[in-house]
């Protein structure tokens, strides 16, 4: 999967980051509400990518 390479937050949506980006990301996700939205967003555009 070399689309993976590279992208953080991927990795995270599909439980596939380090302990460390996983880290990041958390960080990340607590500075701001937006971020959070973000997330989810990406997270929904995932799971339809995957589904069909």
């Amino acid at each position: 999967m070399n689309y993976l390479q590279g992208n953080t937050i991927l990795r995270y949506l599909l439980d596939q980051c380090t302990v460390e980006e996983r880290r990041g990301i958390d960080t990340w996700l607590k500075e701001s509400p937006q971020n959070e939205n973000t997330l989810n967003y990406l997270r929904t555009q995932v799971d339809l990518m995957l589904v069909n």
